[in-house]
C-alpha cells in the first residue's frame, strides 16, 4: 500500500477525510503511481527540485496558496526527500498549516505540526498586540 494510502487510513481513523490529495512526486515515480484514480492530483518535480528545498517550494506554493482560499489544508512530509520534507515545514511553519508524518512500520500518524500547536501560535501572536 502507498504511504499516501497509509496516511489517508490512519487520518480517516482520526475523523478526517479530505476531499482532495495533491501528491508531489517526480516523473518517474509518477508513473509507478499511474493506476492510483481520484482524488489524487499530482504536482510533477524533477530530481534536481526535489533534491533542493526552495526549488520544492516554489514548485508547492502556487498550488499551495489557491488551495488556501477555499480549503483546509494539511501537509505530509512521509514519504517525501529530506529537501522536501524541509521545504515543507517551513511552509507549513509559514502558512500555518498542519504537518504529518506517517510511521509505517507501526502504521502510527506523527502530527509535526499540529492544529493545537498552531492555535497556540495565533494566541500567542495575538497576546503581543
Amino acid at each position: 500500500m502507498p504511504e499516501t494510502e497509509v496516511a489517508l487510513e490512519l487520518l480517516k481513523r482520526e475523523g478526517i477525510s479530505p476531499q482532495m490529495i495533491y501528491v508531489t512526486t517526480s516523473p518517474e515515480a509518477f508513473q509507478e503511481w499511474s493506476d492510483l484514480k481520484l482524488p489524487y492530483q499530482w504536482i510533477i518535480a524533477y530530481e534536481t527540485q526535489i533534491a533542493d528545498i526552495d526549488a520544492v517550494k516554489e514548485k508547492v506554493r502556487p498550488t499551495l496558496e489557491i488551495l488556501l482560499r477555499d480549503c483546509v489544508v494539511m501537509l505530509d512530509c512521509t514519504s517525501a526527500t529530506k529537501p522536501a520534507t524541509i521545504a515543507y515545514y517551513e511552509l507549513a511553519q509559514e502558512y500555518y498549516i498542519p504537518l504529518l508524518y506517517v510511521y509505517e512500520p507501526k502504521k502510527q500518524l506523527k502530527w509535526l505540526i499540529s492544529k493545537d500547536a498552531i492555535l497556540k501560535r495565533f494566541k500567542e501572536q495575538r497576546s503581543l498586540y
